[in-house]
């Protein structure tokens, strides 16, 4: 006979955050299992509402509210006199709501090894915040990397002449409706309209990485790109330009574009696509935490909307030439990534059967 937590853990499999979430999070409470079980549900649910969302992909997602609202139900232990606790109960009512009988979960829940019983209730769970990503066992970079390097372009050979690098890079992330701010050394510089910068031809050095109406987060007009950055290793060594390649494209993040900045870095744009600024520093620590948890070298510094980044056409005095290297890398939006991210990565011979 299968255990009470392996039929627990068979019924989520089977329910809908968007129908239950209050009644699911009062349960798992009661029957104290950790946050991070409710977390897992969440983030593996394959349902969709009513508009085609995924539970994780409507706007301004917060987590942390889940993880508060859960922590403020009582378990079954601290129940008192004339308290309503939900527990097991509870979860069989949902799923026999959901149209299963005893005889189906039986089955089901005894398919699963004891391996499979990620979580156990009773006292001991814990109720602490936990990042929502949750990483592959093969997704480590021994892996990725040998993954990615037969597929790596040389750094020092650009896909596109000289006099292409800038015009495509322009068209590829703004519209003729973009203002853009550029300059020559990150302490003045000048607006212009996308399609006016495209007459000017290639030659400014930095630009803002999102449309604004001058220099500084506060005149951003549309909050599309992160720049991401690859910093020094765990030993303070700079990573090697291919390694840092490898890096970005094995992080299947939405990569708009993959600039080589003329000295010793890439600077890949990441879609980000957020209403506003509080939006945008909101998803950016999604994808920052994410990257973290790969175990990316990642420059958590770079946040802001406004950063400057290098762009490709220029050559300025004493550096290499600042090249396109790549574009339109892994998923097409932050939307379809948060979608894609919640799935285990599979194994190179998982993938070929």
């Amino acid at each position: 006979m299968a255990t009470k937590d392996k039929r627990v853990q068979t019924i989520l499999q089977y329910l809908n955050p968007f129908e239950c979430f209050e009644e699911v999070a009062q349960a798992l409470r009661g029957l104290d299992y950790p946050v991070d079980m409710l977390l897992e549900w969440m983030h593996n649910a394959d349902f969709k509402n009513n508009d085609g969302q995924y539970y994780t992909e409507r706007v301004r997602y917060d987590e942390r509210e889940k993880v508060t609202r859960f922590n403020s139900f009582k378990r079954l232990a601290d129940r008192e006199e004339g308290d309503h606790v939900r527990g097991y109960s509870t979860l069989i009512q949902l799923w026999h709501q959901a149209g299963y009988n005893a005889i189906q979960l039986e089955d089901l829940a005894d398919q699963l090894d004891d391996d499979d019983v990620e979580f156990e209730g009773g006292e001991g769970g814990k109720g602490n915040f936990t990042k929502r990503v949750k990483i592959n066992k093969f997704y480590s970079y021994e892996n990725i990397s040998e993954q990615v390097k037969p597929k790596t372009p040389p750094i020092t050979l650009p896909l596109l002449k000289e006099e292409e690098q800038y015009k495509t890079y322009l068209t590829q992330l703004f519209t003729s409706d973009d203002d853009l701010y550029f300059s020559m050394d990150c302490y003045g510089g000048m607006l212009v309209n996308r399609d006016k910068a495209l007459e000017m031809g290639r030659g400014p050095v930095f630009m803002n990485v999102n449309p604004c109406t001058d220099n500084g987060n506060h005149n951003v007009t549309k909050f599309k790109y992160w720049l991401l950055e690859i910093d020094e290793d765990a030993e303070g060594n700079r990573v090697p330009l291919e390694v840092q390649y490898a890096w970005i494209v094995a992080s299947k993040l939405p990569i708009a574009t993959i600039t080589f900045s003329g000295g010793k870095s890439l600077h890949g744009l990441v879609r980000i696509d957020a209403e506003d600024h509080e939006d945008f520093r909101s998803r950016v620590e999604e994808v920052r935490d994410y990257c973290v948890q790969l175990g990316m070298p990642l420059d958590c510094r770079v946040i802001d909307p406004s950063r400057y980044t290098r762009v490709p056409g220029a050559h300025p005095q004493g550096r290499g030439f600042q090249s396109l290297i790549a574009w339109d890398i892994g998923p097409k939006n932050y939307k379809d990534w948060l979608i894609d991210r919640v799935f285990y990565m599979r194994t190179p011979d998982e993938e070929e059967n």
